[in-house]
């Protein structure tokens, strides 16, 4: 229910599960799917995908990564101080 409610609001193109989630995606995407189709608004209901993080557990690792070589690049990060 709440990625439907999600839906409503943001109108994504995409929504990707991951963290644990992703790890039961098999599991998931179908009721996801059920319940956005149930409860959603049109024409945000009609989403394009619904996928699994394809970085998993690592998403977070590698993105505190990134950031971290993008500060000692010099790079303006999104993170804002």
């Amino acid at each position: 229910m709440a990625i439907a409610s999600l839906v409503n609001v943001l109108n994504p193109e995409l929504v990707v599960i991951g963290g644990g989630f992703g790890e039961a995606f098999d599991l998931l995407v179908g009721p996801i799917r059920e319940v956005v189709a149930r409860d959603g608004l049109a024409p945000a209901r009609d989403l394009g995908r619904i996928v699994q993080a394809e970085l998993g557990d690592d998403a977070g690792v590698i993105g505190a990564g990134l950031v971290g070589l993008e500060l000692l690049e010099g790079r303006d990060v999104a993170l804002k101080r």
